[in-house]
């Protein structure tokens, strides 16, 4: 059982490998080619998930944290998959292409988040940490990374003719988690 259930967390951690490459390598559109930041992170993420690999290959953490992974695994990969058809209509731009945003995705995931691949790929790197505790060095590195691209993204949507549209946009969607909004009960006297 315990090798049945390692054999499906290192399964789903290649899943998420490979379904991120192909975006990168066939989803995402390169107007300006590709540059030394996308280089950098491009070069990072492989690296990081090489090690990912072989650490979830190897190590039997206990099974709170195993179960945690493989639900964070599932996560990242149905909301990877759920952007993806959005993503290929909008013909996205790759990260840190300095392009003027064209158009704003607000159906699908991007109706709750903002960012919903980096929100994915976020949850394939804490789902790595969560099986040893010391990959959360990929974390930092690679959420550092999304963070700087994310900024650049919103910084040129708030320069584009998108502005007034992304500003409202902005307040109704958090940038990687849902916002949650309660509603007040009116009650009647």
């Amino acid at each position: 059982m315990r090798l049945a259930i390692t054999c499906t967390v290192l399964a789903l951690s290649i899943a998420c490998f490979t379904s991120f490459s192909w975006a990168v390598i066939t989803l995402f559109s390169r107007p300006a080619g590709i540059n030394w930041k996308m280089t950098f992170l491009s070069a990072m993420g492989i690296l990081s998930s090489i090690v990912q690999v072989v650490v979830v290959a190897t190590v039997r953490p206990g099974a709170s944290r195993t179960v945690s992974a493989l639900i964070l695994y599932v996560g990242a990969l149905v909301l990877f998959w759920w952007t993806v058809p959005h993503a290929a209509e909008a013909q996205l731009n790759i990260a840190f292409t300095k392009v003027e945003p064209v158009n704003l995705l607000v159906t699908g995931p991007y109706a709750y988040v903002r960012h919903p691949f980096y929100a994915s790929y976020l949850l394939y790197w804490i789902a790595g940490a969560l099986v040893s505790s010391w990959l959360w060095t990929s974390v930092f590195v690679m959420g550092s990374c999304y963070f700087v691209a994310m900024d650049q993204e919103e910084k040129g949507f708030q320069l584009s003719p998108l502005a007034v549209s992304y500003a409202t946009y902005k307040h109704k969607t958090g940038a990687l988690f849902p916002i949650l909004q309660f509603s007040k009960r009116k009650t009647s006297d």
